[in-house]
């Protein structure tokens, strides 16, 4: 959140500069006199760009963790509450890739690098207050 926050008020900062440019290019072509100052049109732009982005990143913040539990919990399920590390793969007939766990079990059970075991399996057990973890390596 905060990198997506201060590319939003760059992107604010940005826009108030524009609008106090603009407006006073504006007041230079044209004889007519400003109703207010420059810089009350810039914050009027930055507030345009900001306040759309800044109530869009609330919502996807308060919303996405919501979606991602219910899509792990969606393949947990079609997995039958196992969660495979992986396999070696082989490259050729006598060399194999170095092995790498999958991504979801490596970021559950923390194991990564050569701590990884190939055929390892994080199971969840279901009880009545969520799962309990069972790791096999």
């Amino acid at each position: 959140m905060n990198l997506t926050f201060l590319i939003i008020t760059t992107v604010a900062l940005i826009a108030f500069f524009y609008g106090q440019r603009k407006i006073r290019s504006v007041a230079l072509a044209s004889s007519l006199k400003q109703h207010s100052l420059t810089g009350y049109h810039g914050a009027y732009v930055a507030a345009l760009v900001f306040l759309p982005a800044f109530l869009l990143m609330l919502f996807w913040n308060s919303i996405s963790p919501l979606l991602l539990t219910a899509f792990l919990q969606s393949r947990l399920e079609d997995l039958g509450g196992s969660l495979p590390s992986g396999e070696l793969k082989q490259r050729s007939n006598d060399t194999d890739y170095l092995y790498r766990p999958h991504t979801a079990f490596a970021y559950y059970t923390g194991v990564q690098g050569v701590e990884a075991n190939p055929d390892s399996v994080l199971v969840m057990d279901p009880t009545d207050d969520g799962h309990t973890p069972i790791l096999f390596i």
